[in-house]
């Protein structure tokens, strides 16, 4: 089940929208924001898995500015959403490893010409059919990421170690995961 776009929280709604406007991939912007790329696929739906089960998630002040000062959203975008501490942070933000805004627009550019390139010669029947098919696989290795963070954090609190094969299965679905993101 999915929560409802209501129950989407007001910040990650505009994340998503700063982030689907800026042309970058979610490793990209993990990459610019420092943080991990299920933090920030976390905060840009506003929801996370567990236990098969979707809860709803208010980003942190500390991932809300890294994401927003990688995007471009203003410290008074913040405030509005009564996130005080964050618009703060963000106001103190240097974002050193985010490109230059050259850089960024020729990035965006090239891929939205390769975007133009695929759409003139593939079929657009068999472009959604492909599209649904990612979404639906995405959305299973999300979950199994989810389920299998949970428990290596549950296991770690708890003072366990995982075995190389666990954390290997881990790796594996993480990778699963930036694959699929990247296309």
């Amino acid at each position: 089940m999915i929560a409802p776009t209501s129950q989407i929280p007001a910040e990650s709604r505009l994340l998503d929208a700063a982030y689907r406007r800026s042309g970058l991939t979610a490793a990209d912007l993990a990459a610019a924001a420092g943080i991990s790329a299920g933090s920030v696929r976390i905060a840009l739906s506003g929801r996370r898995y567990r236990k098969d089960e979707v809860q709803v998630v208010v980003p942190p002040d500390q991932t809300l500015a890294k994401l927003a000062g990688a995007l471009g959203i203003s410290a008074e975008s913040l405030r509005e959403l009564g996130r005080e501490r964050a618009a703060e942070l963000v106001a103190g933000l240097v974002p050193a490893s985010v490109p230059a805004d050259e850089e960024a627009a020729a990035v965006i550019a090239a891929r939205r010409a390769v975007f133009a390139q695929v759409l003139a010669v593939v079929p657009t029947e068999e472009l959604q059919a492909e599209i649904k098919r990612r979404g639906e696989t995405l959305e299973e290795a999300h979950r199994d990421l989810d389920r299998l963070e949970a428990n290596e954090a549950a296991d770690a609190e708890a003072g366990f170690t995982w075995s190389d094969s666990k954390q290997a299965e881990l790796d594996e679905v993480r990778e699963r995961v930036r694959r699929l993101e990247n296309g």
